[in-house]
This record gives structure tokens, C-alpha cells and sequence, in this order.
């Protein structure tokens, strides 16, 4: 996950908010749920992303193997 493309669907999830009214077509609010489902899943992923790294900066120092792989695009630590 890539916070800017959080960023960027929540930019995009206001303004089709902000377009709901009189007059919307009804496919607007179809696109907003839509949104609204990947907004949720990118969020998801940013807190086990965050959780990650959280438990990855709880283990004692002496227990560090001399290996340790972090991927900040994709939020994943992998122990070599």
C-alpha cells in the first residue's frame, strides 16, 4: 500500500461526496460505495502495515537476526 494513493482515493471520495445531490446521476452513488470498499481495504492494509512495524520494533536487540528485510511499499518485514 502507498499512503499517496490512500491520499488520493480519499481526494477522490470527497469530491463525488461533495457531487451528491439533485440531479446526480445514479451511478454516483454506486462509485462512492465503491470507493468507500477500497478506501477501507487500503486502510486495513496501513494498519497491518503499521502493526508490522510496531512488532518488529518491539524485539529485544539481542534477538535481531543479522538479516532483517524491511519492504516500506508493500509494508512487509521478512526475518533472512
Amino acid at each position: 500500500m502507498n499512503l499517496k494513493d490512500y491520499s488520493r482515493q480519499k481526494e477522490a471520495l470527497a469530491a463525488l461526496q461533495a457531487m451528491r445531490g439533485a440531479g446526480a446521476p445514479p451511478q454516483l452513488e454506486q462509485n462512492i460505495t465503491e470507493l468507500e470498499s477500497i478506501i477501507e481495504k487500503l486502510s486495513q492494509a496501513r494498519f497491518c502495515y503499521e502493526a508490522q512495524i510496531l512488532k518488529a520494533s518491539l524485539i529485544p536487540f539481542e534477538n535481531i537476526p543479522s538479516k532483517l528485510k524491511i519492504n516500506k511499499s508493500m509494508g512487509d518485514i521478512y526475518i533472512l
